[in-house]
């Protein structure tokens, strides 16, 4: 089963914050070639302020590394989302700059390691936030292929199985490598195999061997940010669960065709004063869920909507609305579809004319929302 891509309308209008001007980096400079429901089964509460993150030493230097990125002004943590216009930095207080002017496949900011992996068409790298130097580590085009960095018991990226093929699973330890993994779970396994459920498609077999060739670029840089994140986590401690609120939604049951018992039910959203509630549910091909924001001290729907945060009494229905499956949330802000807000205004609103932007996630590790599926 997998989730709906989500049809949350964003505008590019950039509300409530002033764009520092970009550091660009060109083309020519980067590597050539109810239950709590969240991934650290959280509740929603004041979370506690993320610790100061310690010093790191600098990286080995690498031949193939870009130009320095010059940090962004003011303090705190960073969101990354990737858009339009490519890779984004932004700060929390509103600025935001460039920091890879490419078209961004995948992206996931990784708390342990301290840097942003991203993909491109010339393949995986990272923008270190220690060096402020994007560094090849796959120099290979990557279709199809799910990027997984893989530290054991936390990963990041290929969440969920339901939702890829193969992956090329990076092993974030002091002699990286790649493994090739399936995901292909659920019903998606109709689409990876023959009639005999076991034997690969074609596509799937030339995916397979793609991924089996895969080289990392650097390995001694790899295994140098691996050192860094050993006792690290990818994900913010578990604020306390929250006391479920007293008013409850208005979504009616006949928008929950395959589950009318979902209608209405809520997830908290980890040091957010907003909850998710499901306003709908489908079967087709595969199982469809609808959720949407919902403030319980209002009674109202949360929505981003020209540029703005729009509030309404009213739900929507699941052929009107998406999921905010994979949303993610640090200290109150939230990121999703490559939009960084909070409950009360827009502090990035990402450019999209031709793609669908991502959102990377924050540099205080934060929380990530999980889908119907994983």
């Amino acid at each position: 089963m997998t989730p709906r891509s989500s049809s949350l309308m964003i505008v590019v209008a950039l509300v409530g914050c002033q764009t520092q001007p970009a550091a660009q980096v060109p083309p020519s400079t980067l590597p050539a070639p109810a239950p709590v429901k969240t991934d650290a089964a959280v509740a929603t509460a004041p979370a506690p302020t993320p610790a100061p993150v310690p010093a790191m030493p600098a990286p080995p230097a690498s031949a193939t590394s870009a130009p320095v990125i010059a940090p962004l002004a003011g303090e705190g943590e960073r969101a990354f989302v990737a858009d339009d216009i490519g890779l984004v930095e932004v700060a929390l207080t509103g600025g935001s700059q460039v920091i890879a002017p490419d078209s961004v496949s995948w992206c996931g900011v990784d708390a342990r390691a301290q840097v942003v992996w991203f993909v491109t068409q010339r393949g995986l790298h990272a923008f270190d936030l220690v060096d402020r130097r994007t560094h090849a580590i796959i120099a290979a085009e990557l279709p199809e292929i799910a990027v997984i960095i893989d530290w054991g018991a936390e990963k990041l990226g290929g969440e969920d199985p339901l939702a890829f093929d193969v992956g090329a699973a990076i092993g974030m330890t002091s002699a990286p490598a790649i493994k090739t993994v399936m995901g292909c779970e659920g019903d998606r396994e109709v689409y990876c195999f023959e009639e005999d459920g076991t034997t690969p498609t074609a596509e799937v077999k030339k995916s397979q061997q793609r991924a089996a060739a895969l080289k990392l670029v650097d390995p001694v840089y790899v295994a140098a940010i691996a050192g860094r994140g050993a006792t690290g986590s990818l994900w913010a401690p578990p604020p306390v669960p929250p006391t479920m609120p007293t008013r409850k939604p208005v979504v009616p049951r006949k928008q929950c065709s395959e589950e009318p018992g979902e209608c209405g039910s809520l997830t908290a959203i980890p040091s957010s004063p907003l909850w998710l509630v499901e306003t709908g549910n489908s079967r087709g091909d595969y199982y469809h869920q609808s959720r949407e924001l919902w403030d319980p001290r209002t009674g109202e729907f949360v929505r981003i909507a020209d540029g703005k945060i729009v509030r309404s009494k009213v739900s929507s229905d699941i052929e009107s609305t998406g999921d905010y499956a994979g949303l993610r949330v640090s200290n109150g802000t939230l990121s999703h579809i490559g939009a960084v807000f909070d409950d009360t205004k827009i502090i990035y609103a990402p450019k999209a004319v031709d793609g669908t932007p991502t959102s990377c996630g924050f540099t205080a590790g934060g929380w990530r929302v999980k889908g119907p599926t994983g």
